[in-house]
Parts: structure tokens; sequence; C-alpha cells
């Protein structure tokens, strides 16, 4: 049975669910047409998605949403739990919709940690951000500003470079991760630490 929502009716869907300690997925269609998934075992949360992102990466592109239509199916099979926060945590991570990415938004683009990004930050995220493409195509560019946001916003040393890399190489396909991981170290060395960050 496929039903229309509003985002707080979602969260009240999903609460229902929980404390009836259901055992299926409930499949979300966005109002943009985008599938996002909730997997529960017993009531408890294991399994979270919104597109190709999976477990907490998922979480704040479903706050995203406006409305859509679901339907919960109990015959969907259950599959390998993620690491999540607790159900009643990740409960509480939805509800906060939308405030986070406003207050990450003012502390400008490209770096992660607040600032202004300098020019070796901006050449490092416009070089990562070219070898994501050649890995992802042209999906990198909204992967690598996600992703970006997701961790404050600013790069502006190799520590925090590396953090955004490591995010970063979990979309890249298995086989190709080594390649990736290598060149973006690469990358690192050359802008980074031109800047001495």
């Amino acid at each position: 049975m496929t039903l229309n929502f509003a985002y707080p009716q979602l969260l009240e869907i999903l609460q229902e669910l929980i404390d009836k300690r259901e055992t299926g997925t409930l499949f979300i269609r966005s109002e943009s047409n985008r599938l996002a998934t909730f997997t529960l075992q017993d009531g408890r949360a294991i399994a979270v998605s919104f597109g190709p992102r999976r477990g907490d990466r998922a979480i704040p592109h479903i706050k995203e949403i406006s409305s859509g239509t679901y339907r919960f199916d109990k015959e969907s099979p259950v599959g390998t739990p993620q690491r999540l926060p607790d159900t009643s945590e990740l409960m509480n991570l939805l509800k906060f919709n939308g405030e986070s990415t406003e207050i990450v938004n003012t502390a400008g683009t490209g770096s992660i940690g607040g600032g202004a990004p300098d020019r070796s930050s901006r050449k490092f995220g416009k070089e990562l951000k070219e070898l994501l493409t050649d890995h992802l195509g042209p999906i990198a560019d909204v992967i690598y500003d996600d992703t970006l946001e997701e961790l404050g916003g600013v790069c502006s040393n190799t520590h925090q470079a590396q953090i955004l890399i490591d995010r970063l190489a979990t979309d890249i396909d298995d086989a190709e991760i080594w390649q990736f991981r290598e060149k973006a170290g690469n990358i690192i060395g050359r802008t980074l630490n031109e800047g001495n960050l």
C-alpha cells in the first residue's frame, strides 16, 4: 500500500513501526523521485539509505525530503546491519530538519573546519573533485559537495583532507579504492603542503 506523506508524518509513521517492533523495510519515494529506505528488525533501525548513500551518510539527505509516498514491506529481506546510531538517537537526528545545513553554509565552501578557503584549499578541492569525477562520473560533484558539507565545510589542513578522502573513498568501487587513495594523497602533497598547512 502506497500513501502520501509530508515529512513530519514520515517521522510519525517510522516511530509507529518502531513502537510496534516491526521487521521489514520502509520504502520512501521523495517528491524529487529519490528513493530512501529504512530497514527495521524487531523495531530497531539496522539500515538506512538515500539514493547511493548508506548509513549515517544518508540522514542529512533524508531530512531534506518534504513530501512523497511510502510503502512498508514486511516481506523484504532484512540484509546486513549497518553501523548506525541507536534507533532513538537516529529518530532525534531526523527531527532536526534543515537546521544544521544552514549553519554549515555560513562557513563558506571548499574546506573543513570553518573560515574562508585559501588558495591551496581551493586548489586541493578542485583537483580532488576532478579525481572523484574520474571514478564516479558526473555524480561526483554532488557527492563531493555533500560530503564536504557533512564534514563542516572547509578543508584547511592535511588531517582534515585525509578525513574527507576517507569519506569519499566509501563511494568508490572496491577495485579502484587503492588507486583513488594514492592519487588523492598525491594531491594533498602537491596542494595543501604548498600552503604550509
